[in-house]
């Protein structure tokens, strides 16, 4: 397979996109924020041989690049393989809730399974079973 169609070579592209093209759609959210990529993964003709050498090959097709601070720039030390799931809670948009967690006259207990914001595409709600002051308990979204 040509290197220009290997999947780690198009992500390390879109990464280099994002982070260095001011035309690019992503660039406000990563280069624009002063979000950037490593030196050795942009060196000419070695960039890719060296985030491979870094990250290795992408463990399944249902993998992408996250960066562990969404804060730090794209470096081996602030990357891993994550799935979409685990992406879905490394957003800097998202707010941590958890059990025991009160919101008004709402206990958090848990989240509820199945119904997280990979369940229906393009959703971000988020359900969590809760219980309020009078006793009663019920699941309810967190958008």
């Amino acid at each position: 397979m040509k290197i220009s169609k290997q999947p780690e070579y198009l992500i390390l592209q879109q990464i280099k996109q994002r982070c260095n093209n001011p035309k690019s759609k992503k660039y406000p959210d990563y280069g624009g924020r002063g979000i950037t990529v490593c030196e050795r993964w942009t060196i000419e003709n070695l960039g890719y041989q060296n985030f491979i050498q870094d990250m290795g090959l992408k463990p399944s097709p249902d993998h992408s690049i996250d960066r562990i601070d969404n804060n730090g720039n794209y470096e081996p030390s602030n990357c891993r393989w994550a799935t979409t799931k685990e992406q879905n809670f490394n957003k800097r948009t998202n707010a941590i809730v958890n059990p025991g967690d009160v919101f008004g006259m709402l206990t958090v207990i848990c989240e509820v399974e199945g119904k997280d914001r990979n369940t229906v595409k393009n959703s971000k709600r988020r359900y969590f079973e809760v219980k309020c002051e009078c006793g009663n308990t019920k699941p309810i979204r967190m958008d």
